[in-house]
């Protein structure tokens, strides 16, 4: 590893930030953490153009290629670390990236997230790679550019991983989760907004950490693994939150708000706290994800108080036992049937998340599906394909169910054959699909041909069009109502691609191999 740096007036130390797509608001967090600590951050983003979570075109994702402007841009800037958020889908990018950097630069290589909280050892196998941040990283990320900075290794560091002598080392212990969440400086949304323009558009933000769910398909469901229950839900005080968005919104001029909280209304007296605060100083509508068991009608009655202007609901399944059993959630069909009223009369755009291939989901079950969300139909359906990621229950289930076989188990822990939960999943079933393009068509289909289709079966008779078409149109029908929109995705994606394409054309210079960059920058 590089030799630590002497010291300067100007900053202890600049460290990198590699990402790509989209905001991630866990590097804001903790590159406002380590500015407060004299160093200095840049995030190196990569658009990625053409092979994104929807969009997805292979005869354009080589054309379209940013590693090589990522890697000269970081390499110009010489940092004396470099930090890869992960999830598993980007996996193999940031390997490419990281391995690329490594041997250019030698710059020491840390990997955090959820895939490397999920699978740090098989992280570790990678010669380019010098450290894990296993879990909450805000203080292990700190320490770690200390002791380098300072010369030292990372020996004693709670939550990190290294190799010492050739041999991987774990950490004695996990540091406790930060319970005081007003104390964490805000994010860093610099970070982002120096990288990439679009991100301004709209304003992201978390008003705590953990979800009182254990879903078997998702992140928490890993975290809870590692770390104990007690002391898992946090959440800032309503007037943190609200602080917040009044700085950043005298600065920026955001018009949406999008809250990432995984369950945003599990505390009644929170919600109704910040509601006001929030309606007096703010003002700004915004999205939420909502628990359908939190719907009560105190919680809608805050949310259309404050001025919430649309609700993302996670049903996933209708069948009683896939949702008991497979994917550990507790809401009951009557719940889900009085959140989508209760949210359509208050006037809140709510629109539902449902898992097309769960394990239990077959043809039977999706048709049922769709009966139910034409009789109680939200805003729109969006439908995912579940992905098998490392340390679920559900990639054990499906594993002890035979539905996933142990070498595939193994490749996905590597980043290898990973697709998006828009793009068929770990297991993509063509039958199932074509009963996916009905849930998008609820929109415009009345009911009574509906209910031919699903009667005689005609749906098995549908072409697949592929899922750029079948999202194209769901995203478009949802449109075709007047209810209030939050459509911060859709405006991001356009400004993403109409400047990264601009780019790309007007400076093909930025895009050459390896070899000829480093030979440009000598």
């Amino acid at each position: 590893m590089r030799p630590a740096r002497a010291k300067t007036s100007e900053s202890r130390g600049k460290i990198a930030f590699f990402y790509r797509g989209y905001e991630n608001i866990g590097i804001q967090s903790l590159s406002a953490v380590l500015k407060k600590a004299g160093f200095s951050t840049r995030l190196f983003f990569d658009p990625e153009l053409f092979d994104d979570w929807i969009l997805r075109v292979p005869s354009l994702i080589r054309t379209f290629d940013f590693s090589e402007y990522v890697l000269s841009e970081a390499l110009a800037w010489k940092p004396d670390l470099a930090l890869f958020s992960v999830v598993t889908y980007d996996y193999t990018w940031a390997k490419q990236i990281a391995s690329k950097l490594k041997s250019r630069s030698g710059v020491p290589v840390v990997f955090g997230g959820i895939h490397a909280t999920s699978a740090p050892e098989e992280i570790l196998e990678n010669p380019f790679v010098d450290f894990v941040v296993q879990g909450e990283g805000e203080g292990c990320i700190e320490r770690l550019a200390e002791h380098l900075f300072d010369g030292k290794s990372g020996e004693g560091i709670p939550n990190l991983w290294y190799r010492k002598d050739g041999k991987i080392v774990r950490p004695d212990r996990l540091a406790d989760l930060i319970q005081d969440l007003d104390a964490l400086p805000f994010a860093d949304k610099e970070l982002h907004y120096n990288a990439s323009e679009h991100f301004r558009i709209g304003y992201t933000i978390l008003s705590g950490r953990g979800c009182p769910n254990n879903c078997t398909y998702c992140h928490n469901n890993v975290q809870k693994k590692i770390y104990p229950l007690k002391g898992y839900m946090r959440r800032r005080t309503p007037e943190n939150v609200v602080v917040e968005l009044e700085e950043a919104h005298r600065r920026y001029g955001f018009d949406l708000v999008r809250f990432s909280d995984d369950n945003f209304c599990y505390d009644p007296d929170w919600l109704e706290s910040f509601a006001a605060l929030y309606a007096r100083r703010v003002g700004v509508p915004f999205w939420i994800f909502l628990d359908p068991r939190t719907s009560s009608e105190r919680v809608i009655r805050s949310l259309k108080h404050a001025g919430c202007a649309e609700v993302e609901m996670g049903v996933q399944t209708l069948d009683p036992h896939v949702r008991s059993e497979v994917i550990w959630r507790r809401e009951t069909e009557d719940e889900i049937k009085g959140a989508i009223r209760g949210l359509r009369e208050a006037g809140i755009r709510c629109s539902t998340d449902f898992i097309i291939n769960l394990p239990g989901h077959d043809e039977p079950a999706l048709v049922n599906a769709i009966r139910f969300f034409k009789k109680h139909t939200p805003s729109r359906v969006n439908t995912f394909w579940i992905n098998y990621y490392p340390g679920l229950d559900i990639t054990r289930l499906a594993v002890e169910e035979d539905l996933l076989a142990p070498d595939v188990k193994e490749a996905i822990c590597r980043g290898e054959g990973v697709h998006t939960f828009f793009q068929g999943g770990s297991v993509y079933n063509a039958q199932l699909a074509k009963l996916q393009i009905l849930f998008t068509l609820l929109q415009v289909l009345p009911e009574g041909p509906l209910e031919k289709i699903l009667r005689y079966k005609v749906y098995r008779r549908i072409p697949f069009f592929g899922f750029k078409v079948t999202y194209f149109l769901m995203y478009m029908l949802s449109y075709l109502n007047t209810e209030e929109k939050n459509d911060l995705y859709l405006r991001r994606l356009r400004r993403r691609y109409r400047k990264y394409m601009l780019l790309r054309i007007r400076k093909p210079g930025r895009f050459r191999s390896p070899e000829t960059s480093l030979s440009e920058e000598s």
